[in-house]
């Protein structure tokens, strides 16, 4: 389960008019479980969504955008979901 995103790699990618590159790691929970100390072998299956463009956001509509891109990661970590992307 994820929790709710920070705001600074938003803010940068917002100044710097940079794309945002959304990369997804899914079943990491099975290779370092809460609380272990030690990896253990797993698959984990990792998904790299096309770039975000940054371009078009404004600081006042950062909220929504950061939220849509939670909803992405969660949408994708879904079991049996079809790899959504924005």
């Amino acid at each position: 389960m994820i929790g709710r995103f920070k705001k600074g790699a938003f803010r940068i990618a917002l100044a710097a008019r940079v794309p945002l590159v959304p990369i997804v790691l899914c079943n990491s929970g099975a290779a370092l479980p809460r609380g272990a100390w030690l990896m253990r072998p797993a698959t984990v299956r990792v998904e790299v969504h096309p770039p975000i463009d940054t371009t078009r956001w404004r600081p006042e509509e950062l909220d929504r955008e950061i939220e849509a891109v939670e909803q992405l990661y969660r949408a994708t970590l879904q079991p049996g979901s079809p790899h959504p992307s924005l």
